[in-house]
């Protein structure tokens, strides 16, 4: 199972590409969608570890993810 919780992340220069992402879900495929810039990219990189949040939580299988990279 994947669960985000609350999370937030910031560019570089304040601005917000993820407000307040709140997400579960135990499916085997997800697809993710949306317009040029809407944040796809920075949504995958933060299931990866990739990025770190600045506000909330990522968890993988009950793991924290920036925690157990």
């Amino acid at each position: 199972m994947i669960r985000v919780e609350s999370v937030t992340v910031r560019a570089d220069d304040g601005r917000a590409i993820l407000e307040d992402l709140t997400v579960e879900w135990d499916q085997a495929r997800v697809g993710v969608i949306g317009a040029n810039g809407s944040g796809k990219s920075t949504f995958v990189r933060l299931l990866n570890g990739l990025v770190r949040p600045d506000v909330g939580a990522v968890h993988v299988d009950g793991l924290l993810v920036d925690r157990n990279l």
